[in-house]
């Protein structure tokens, strides 16, 4: 990623992880997904974030959220209306 990339990137937090916007959801149900397989594939993830997506520090939504919205801004993940 380059440097200008990040830095517009920044200018958009906090992008907000509440609601049921699309990137909410998606961020959701990814942490979801992630933390079920992980075990399948001997990975241990970090206990602050093995836990369900409510209980996650804020930081960890925030940043999760953020990177779908920049995924679906980018158009590499397209969301049906």
């Amino acid at each position: 990623m380059t440097n200008e990339r990040m830095a517009a990137m920044m200018n958009d937090i906090p992008v907000g992880c509440m609601g049921n916007d699309s990137h909410v959801r998606i961020a959701m149900a990814f942490h979801e997904s992630y933390e079920g397989l992980a075990a399948f594939y001997g990975y241990e993830t970090r206990p602050a974030s093995a836990v369900p997506w409510d209980q996650l520090p804020p930081e960890n939504r925030n940043l999760m959220c953020s990177t779908v919205k920049d995924l679906i801004d980018r158009g590499i993940i397209h969301v049906a209306d």
